[in-house]
C-alpha cells in the first residue's frame, strides 16, 4: 500500500510542478463535459422551432354545389386553417408548379396541393362512381432527415383533420337521405313506396360497405408499402444525418481542443528555441574567454557561461518526458549529464582559493601583532596583487609618526583582508556544495541563485592561468552540447508533437461521429401515435355508420312489417326521426384519448442528457490513456510488484475521471438546469460510472497496449450504435439485440435515467450492481489476463519503434 501510495503521490508532484503537463490535464477534465453540454444544449428543445419550417400550400380545388344548390368547397377550408396554424412556416402559393418546383430546389421543405375535385369526391363518394378525395403531398428527402419527419407528421395531422371532416360530411348525408324518406312518408302517406325505398336505401349501404371495406384493404397494402419505403430511408439518412448534426454540435469542442494543442505545441518549440540560442551564447563566452589575458575579463565570461548553462538545465528539467508515444527522458538525461560536468569544473578553483584564505588568515594575524613593518616582501608582494593596498599606501602607514593613526590604518587593511576572505570562502562553499546531479527543478534554481551570486573580482584573483583552465574543462565537458541538443532533444519533442496532435485529432474525429442519432425519436412516435391506420379509423368511423343505419332500417322495415295496420306510418316515423349533423359529429371521433405522462420529462435537452453525459464518461477515460503515460517507470520503483505498478498509476487515473465526473453532473445540473428529481444520486451514479469507464479502459490498454486502445474505440462505436441510448433496443438488428447486455453503456444510462425522471422500485440499485460487474471483470482483466501477454507487447512495442513511425 506503501508504494501504491508513493506513485501516486509522486505522480501529483511531478504534474503540479510541471506547467505544460498540469495544463494540459485540466483541458482532459473539461473536455468530455464540453462535449455532453455542447451536445445536450443543442438538443434542448429541437421542436420548439419547427414553425421556422417552410412548407408550401396550394388548393386547386375547384369546390361543389349540392342538389339544394349549396356551395362547398373543402380546399379553401384546409388554406384557412392553415392560416391558423403555426405548427411550420405555410408558404401559400399561387400555382401547384410553384410549390412543386419550391421543393425540387430546396426552398421549401414539402408542398400540400389540394386536388381539383377534392370536394366534388368528398361530397360523391357514396352516390357515383368517382375517385377518392386526394391530398398530393411532395417531400424533399435529401434535404434534411429530422425535417422530413416533422413535415411528415404535420402532413399527416393535416391527412388526419380531413379525414374526421369526409367522415362527418358522408354520415351527415346518410342521415340526412333517411331523414327525407321520413318526411317524405309523412306527406304522402304511402307505406308500402316508402318500404321500397328503405329496402333499396338498405341495399345501397350494403354497397357502400362493401366499397369502403375495399378501400380499407387497399390501404394497408399501400401503408404496408410506404413502411418499408420508410424504413429503406431512414437505413440510408441514418449515417449521413449522424455525421452531418454531429459535426456541427462538437464544434466547440474540437475547436477548444485544438486550440489547447496549438498552444501547448508553441509553447514547447518555444523552449526549444530557447534553449538552443543559450547554448550558442555559452560557447560565445567560452571563447571570449579563452582569447582574453585579463583575469576579470575571463572570470566575467565564465559567471555568464555557468549561468546559461544553470538556465537550460532549468529549462530542459521542466520538459515533459514524453509527448503522446514518443519517449525523450534519456535525451532530457544526457544533456543534464553534460551540463552538469561542465558546471563541475569551477570545483578547481576550490584548492587555490583555499591556498588564498589561508594567507590572508595569516597576513591579518601578523598586521594585528607587528603592525604594517612585520609584514615580509612577499607579504606585502601578495597584497599589492590582490588589490588590498598599493604602494602609495604602503608608504604613507609606514611614514606616519602618529601611533594612533597608524593603528588605524591597520584595521581598515585588515578590514578590507577579512572581507576578501569571506568572500573566497563564499566561492569555496559553492564549489564544493552545489549538487550537480540533482534535476529537482528547486535545486536547480538555487544553484543558479549561487551562481548569479559569484563575485568576478573576487574569482578574478585566481588569476589568468587558472581561470583558463577552468575555461578549457568547461569547453572540453560541455563539447556536443548543441549537436545534442537538435539530434536528440528537438527531434524527439517535433516527432511527439506530432503524435499528439495525431491521438488528439483521432479523439476529435471519435465526438465528430456521434450525432443527433436518435433526434428523430419523439417524431417518430409522435407521427406513429397520430397516424397509424389514420384514413383507415376515418373509413372504419363510416363502415361503423352505415353499418349502423343498415341494421337500424333492417330493424324498421322489420317493425313496420309486424306493427298492427293501424301503428306501420307511426313505427316508421319515429324510427327514421333524426339531426343528421349530430350523427356525422359523433361518427366522426366517436372515442376521445386522455393520454397521462408515465415518468414525465420536462424537455429534450433532459431525455438526452443520461446517454450524452455517459457518452462523455467513457470518452474522458480513453482520453486519459491516449495523454497520461500508462505504466509507471519500473527503474525509479525497482522493488514494486506488477500489482502495485498497476493500482499506483491508476488512482491517478481513478481521481482525474472522478474530477471529470463531478465537473459534467454540476454542468448538468447547475449550467444546463436539466431535469433532475435525485441529484444525490445522480452523482453518485457518475461516480460509479467514471469508476467503471476508467478501470475498464485502463485494464484493457495495460493489457494489450496500442491493440488496447483501438479495442476501447471499437466498443464505444458498438455501445453508440445499440446501447438502446439512441434506438430502442427492439427496433435495432438481431446482432444489438443480442449482445448489447454485455456493454456498460446500457445500465450507465438507465442508472442516470432513473436519477432523472424517477425511481421504480430497486431498479437503480440494480443498474449499479451490473456496473459493479464490469469493474471485477476490469480487474481480472488488468491483473490476470495480462500476465501471458506482457512478453508479446513488449514484442510489439519493439517492433512498432523499428517503424520510426509508430
Amino acid at each position: 500500500m506503501k508504494t501504491v501510495k508513493k506513485i501516486f503521490f509522486d505522480d501529483v508532484i511531478s504534474l503540479i510542478k510541471n506547467f505544460f503537463a498540469l495544463t494540459i490535464v485540466v483541458g482532459i477534465c473539461f473536455l468530455p463535459a464540453l462535449y455532453a453540454w455542447f451536445n445536450i444544449y443543442s438538443n434542448w428543445d429541437p421542436y420548439a422551432n419547427t414553425g421556422a419550417l417552410k412548407i408550401a400550400a396550394v388548393s386547386l380545388d375547384e369546390g361543389f354545389t349540392d342538389d339544394e344548390g349549396e356551395y362547398h368547397n373543402q380546399g379553401d377550408t384546409i388554406i384557412e386553417n392553415l392560416h391558423e396554424n403555426t405548427a411550420v412556416d405555410w408558404q401559400f402559393v399561387e400555382t401547384s408548379d410553384e410549390a412543386i418546383n419550391g421543393v425540387y430546389s430546396g426552398k421549401y421543405y414539402a408542398a400540400v396541393v389540394i386536388d381539383k375535385q377534392f370536394t366534388y369526391n368528398m361530397y360523391n363518394v357514396l352516390t357515383e362512381e368517382v375517385n377518392r378525395p386526394t391530398l398530393l403531398f411532395y417531400e424533399n428527402q435529401k434535404k434534411n432527415p429530422v425535417a422530413t419527419k416533422i413535415s411528415d407528421t404535420v402532413v399527416q395531422s393535416l391527412q388526419n383533420n380531413i379525414n374526421v371532416a369526409f367522415t362527418e360530411v358522408v354520415v351527415s348525408r346518410v342521415f340526412s337521405s333517411a331523414s327525407d324518406v321520413s318526411a317524405d312518408l309523412e306527406e304522402k302517406g304511402g307505406l308500402d313506396e316508402t318500404i321500397e325505398k328503405l329496402e333499396s336505401l338498405s341495399n345501397d349501404l350494403n354497397g357502400y360497405q362493401n366499397t369502403i371495406t375495399e378501400i380499407i384493404d387497399n390501404d394497408a397494402q399501400l401503408q404496408a408499402a410506404l413502411q418499408q419505403a420508410k424504413t429503406d430511408a431512414n437505413n440510408i439518412q441514418q449515417q449521413a444525418q449522424s455525421a452531418a448534426n454531429a459535426v456541427a454540435n462538437s464544434a466547440s469542442v474540437s475547436q477548444n481542443a485544438n486550440v489547447t494543442l496549438s498552444s501547448y505545441a508553441d509553447d514547447i518549440n518555444s523552449a526549444i528555441n530557447l534553449i538552443n540560442t543559450k547554448a550558442s551564447e555559452i560557447n560565445q563566452y567560452l571563447d571570449i574567454a579563452a582569447a582574453s589575458n585579463d583575469a576579470k575579463v575571463i572570470a566575467d565570461n565564465i559567471k555568464m557561461a555557468l549561468q546559461k548553462m544553470a538556465e537550460i538545465e532549468l529549462i530542459t528539467a521542466n520538459l515533459p518526458n514524453n509527448l503522446g508515444d514518443i519517449v525523450f527522458e534519456q535525451a532530457k538525461s544526457d544533456i543534464l549529464s553534460k551540463l552538469n560536468k561542465a558546471q563541475s569544473a569551477l570545483t578547481i578553483a576550490a584548492g587555490p582559493l583555499q591556498t588564498l584564505s589561508d594567507n590572508l588568515e595569516s597576513i591579518s594575524a601578523t598586521l594585528e601583532a607587528l603592525g604594517i613593518t612585520g609584514l615580509t616582501q612577499e607579504q606585502i608582494q601578495f597584497l599589492y596583487s590582490v588589490g588590498i593596498i598599493d604602494e602609495a599606501t604602503y608608504q604613507k602607514i609606514v611614514q606616519l609618526s602618529d601611533v594612533e593613526a597608524q593603528k588605524a590604518e591597520i584595521q581598515n587593511i585588515i578590514g578590507k583582508i577579512n572581507a576578501l576572505n569571506s568572500e573566497i570562502n563564499n566561492l569555496i562553499e559553492l564549489t564544493n556544495s552545489v549538487n550537480y546531479d540533482d534535476i529537482d527543478t528547486s535545486k536547480i534554481q538555487e544553484k543558479l541563485d549561487k551562481i548569479n551570486s559569484i563575485d568576478t573580482e573576487k574569482l578574478a584573483v585566481l588569476g589568468e592561468q587558472k581561470l583558463k583552465e577552468i575555461v578549457s574543462n568547461i569547453k572540453t565537458n560541455s563539447d556536443g552540447l548543441e549537436n545534442l541538443i537538435k539530434t536528440q532533444l528537438r527531434d524527439k519533442v517535433s516527432e511527439g508533437l506530432t503524435s499528439l496532435t495525431g491521438t488528439l485529432n483521432d479523439t476529435n474525429a471519435l465526438l465528430n461521429s456521434v450525432g443527433e442519432t436518435f433526434g428523430n425519436l419523439v417524431v417518430v412516435f409522435s407521427a406513429i401515435d397520430n397516424t397509424i391506420d389514420c384514413a383507415n379509423t376515418s373509413l372504419d368511423k363510416t363502415r361503423e355508420a352505415i353499418v349502423y343505419v343498415n341494421g337500424r332500417l333492417i330493424e324498421v322495415i322489420d317493425q313496420v312489417k309486424n306493427a298492427a295496420s293501424n301503428e306501420k306510418i307511426s313505427v316508421l316515423v319515429n324510427a327514421l326521426s333524426g339531426d343528421p349533423e349530430v350523427y356525422g359529429k359523433f361518427f366522426s371521433t366517436p372515442v376521445e384519448v386522455v393520454t397521462e405522462a408515465v415518468y414525465p420529462v420536462e424537455n429534450y435537452g433532459s431525455a438526452v442528457a443520461p446517454f450524452y453525459s455517459t457518452l462523455a464518461f467513457w470518452v474522458g477515460a480513453l482520453i486519459l490513456t491516449a495523454i497520461i503515460k500508462i505504466k509507471p517507470d519500473k527503474d525509479k520503483y525497482p522493488d514494486a510488484s506488477a500489482r502495485q505498478l498497476y493500482f499506483g498509476r491508476y488512482v491517478l487515473y481513478w481521481v482525474l475521471g472522478q474530477i471529470q465526473a463531478v465537473i459534467i453532473v454540476l454542468g448538468d445540473l447547475f449550467l444546463l438546469h436539466i431535469q433532475c428529481i435525485h441529484p444525490g444520486l445522480f452523482m453518485l451514479a457518475a461516480s460509479v460510472i467514471a469508476t467503471t469507464f476508467t478501470i475498464l479502459i485502463y485494464s484493457i490498454v495495460v493489457t494489450w497496449g496500442d491493440a488496447g486502445k483501438a479495442l476501447a474505440v471499437v466498443i464505444v462505436v458498438i455501445q453508440i450504435a445499440g446501447s438502446s441510448g439512441t434506438y430502442p433496443i427492439e427496433l435495432l438488428p438481431d446482432f444489438f439485440k443480442k449482445v448489447y447486455i454485455f456493454f456498460p453503456f446500457p445500465y450507465a444510462i438507465n442508472a442516470i435515467r432513473e436519477c432523472l425522471c424517477g425511481m421504480y422500485e430497486l431498479d437503480y440499485l440494480k443498474y449499479l450492481g451490473c456496473l459493479g460487474i464490469f469493474i471485477a471483470v476490469s480487474l481480472v482483466i488488468g491483473l490476470l489476463i495480462r500476465v501471458p501477454f506482457e512478453s508479446l507487447n513488449h514484442y510489439m512495442e519493439e517492433r512498432m519503434e523499428d517503424t520510426e513511425m509508430m
